[in-house]
């Protein structure tokens, strides 16, 4: 995974850049898959995009296994996430 995007704009709607491009000595395996609701990243980059697509919204983070938890109905309010894997935006 070369880049990771929140959204169409520059920053989300949460005041924060929206965009992630890492140099080629940073890239990530990365999977897709389009049938899953969990999103698995690389340790110290989980919480800091889960942060930033939830914002302040309702959430509980769990810092031992890593994984947040946020509310269905809040979800109308998140921006949607685009990945650059192999060159291609998913």
């Amino acid at each position: 995974m070369q880049a990771v995007k929140i959204g169409d704009n520059e920053f989300t709607n949460k005041k924060r850049t929206a965009g992630y491009f890492y140099a080629p000595d940073q890239q990530y395996k990365a999977i897709y898959d389009t049938g899953s609701s969990l999103i698995h990243v690389p340790g110290g980059l989980g919480y800091e995009l889960a942060k930033r697509i939830v914002g302040n919204d309702r959430h509980s983070y769990d810092p031992v296994s890593g994984i947040m938890i946020t509310y269905c109905e809040d979800k109308i309010n998140y921006q949607d996430v685009y990945l650059w894997i192999d060159g291609k935006r998913f």
